[in-house]
C-alpha cells in the first residue's frame, strides 16, 4: 500500500493573557493593562513548535514582553512556527500591542473639521470665543488638538459659522486618544493602513532565464521582509529595498509590516521559481517552405521553426521517406517528415 502523505501541522487554539484569539495566519491582540503577554498554544500534527524562537509545549504558557516601559506604548511581532513530519513547517503571525494609558489629557483628531470648541462641567471653555481653537493640520483632511489636564469635557468640531451645523453637538469625551469622522468616534484612525498584502512582479512558475522580481506592499509605507532559502521571514530577515534577481530554483517568501495597521504584520506570501533553460515552455511548430501536395516536378523544401526564439533550444531533424505507387502512370512521393529534438546549446 502507498504511504499516505504526512498530516499538515495545525494551530488548534491560542490564548493571550487568558483571552481566546481566533486562529488565522495573521492574528492580533491589544492590551492597555499589561506590558507582558502570556501565550498558550495548542497544536496538532507537529513534532515540535516554537513561539518567537522559544521551544513551546501544548497548553504551557510562554511569557513575552511587549513594552519595557509602562508609560510607553509598544508592539511585538510574534511568530509561531510548527514543524511536522518531513520537516514541513507552518507559520502563524501574532501582533501584540500595548497601549499605554493616557491620563489627564484628551488627544483629539477630527476629519474635515478645523475648529474645536470644548468645555467642562464648570463651563470652562477651551480656545476662547466661538468657534474655538484652530486645530493643527495633520494632513489628508485630518486636524488634531490635545487638551491638557482634562479628564472629561464636551466637544464640538466645526469649520466656523453656525454651531448648529457642527458635529458632534456638545458630545462628552473622556481622557484618552480619539478620532472623529462622519459622525463616528473610534479609538484608532479609521483611515489607517490595512494589514499589508505582498505581491510579486513575476508570478510563480518555470522560466528559461533568470528573472528580476520586484515586491510590492498594499500600502505605500509597508516594510517588506523576505527570505530566499525557504525559511519563514520576520522582522529579523532581510528588508526589501530593490529588485531581487532569481537565477536558480528559488522559494521566495515575503511578509509586510506597517506600524499603523492592525494587525501590523501581514501573512507570509510564497513565490516559487524554477529556472531551467531546457524547459519545454512552448511546443515547437515546424513550418515547411512548400505546402503539402502533389507536384509535377521536383521541388526543394526547407523546414523552419515558427518561433525564431526556439532555435536556441531545439534542432530540427528531417527524416526523408519515399514511397512509390503507380496509378494511371502517376508517381506519389512523400518528401519527408520533420521532427524537433530537444538539445542544449
Amino acid at each position: 500500500k502507498p504511504i499516505p502523505p504526512p498530516d499538515t501541522p495545525e494551530l488548534v487554539s491560542l490564548t493571550v493573557n487568558g483571552e481566546t484569539i481566533g486562529v488565522s495566519s495573521s492574528m492580533s491582540y491589544t492590551t492597555s493593562t499589561s506590558t507582558t503577554a502570556s501565550i498558550v498554544a495548542t497544536v496538532k500534527n507537529a513534532t515540535n513548535f516554537t513561539i518567537n524562537g522559544i521551544p513551546a509545549t501544548n497548553g504551557i504558557a510562554v511569557p513575552v514582553t511587549i513594552s519595557d516601559d509602562a508609560s510607553k506604548s509598544g508592539n511585538l511581532q510574534v511568530t509561531i512556527v510548527l514543524v511536522g513530519e518531513n520537516n514541513k513547517t507552518i507559520s502563524y503571525s501574532l501582533s501584540l500591542t500595548y497601549k499605554a494609558p493616557i491620563t489627564d489629557k484628551i488627544i483629539l483628531h477630527a476629519y474635515d473639521k478645523i475648529y474645536l470648541w470644548a468645555w467642562d462641567d464648570s463651563k470652562n471653555y477651551s480656545g476662547g470665543n466661538w468657534p474655538g481653537v484652530k486645530m493643527a493640520d495633520e494632513g489628508n483632511k485630518w486636524y488634531g488638538h490635545t487638551l491638557e489636564n482634562v479628564k472629561v469635557c464636551n466637544i464640538i468640531f466645526s469649520n466656523g459659522g453656525d454651531d448648529s451645523k457642527s458635529s458632534p453637538h456638545g458630545e462628552p469625551c473622556e481622557e484618552g486618544e480619539w478620532w472623529y469622522k462622519d459622525g463616528k468616534w473610534t479609538e484608532y484612525n479609521p483611515d489607517r493602513p490595512a494589514t499589508p498584502v505582498i505581491t510579486a512582479s513575476v508570478e510563480s512558475g518555470t522560466y528559461l532565464t533568470a528573472q528580476t522580481v520586484e515586491l510590492k506592499g498594499s500600502n505605500s509605507d509597508d516594510v517588506i521582509y523576505y527570505t530566499t532559502d525557504g525559511s519563514t521571514p520576520d522582522q529579523s530577515s532581510q528588508s526589501y529595498s530593490s529588485a531581487i534577481t532569481i537565477s536558480s530554483d528559488t522559494t521566495l517568501k515575503a511578509v509586510g509590516f506597517n506600524a499603523e495597521a492592525n494587525p501590523q504584520m501581514g501573512n507570509v506570501y510564497e513565490f516559487r521559481y524554477v529556472i531551467d533553460a531546457n524547459a519545454d515552455l512552448e511546443a515547437p511548430v515546424i513550418v515547411p517552405s512548400k505546402e503539402a501536395g502533389r507536384y509535377e516536378n521536383p521541388v526543394s523544401v526547407t523546414f523552419s521553426f515558427e518561433s525564431v526564439a526556439l532555435q536556441d533550444f531545439f534542432v530540427l531533424v528531417v527524416v526523408f521517406l519515399s514511397s512509390v505507387s503507380t496509378f494511371l502512370g502517376v508517381a506519389d512521393f512523400l518528401i519527408g517528415e520533420g521532427r524537433a529534438v530537444k538539445h542544449k546549446r
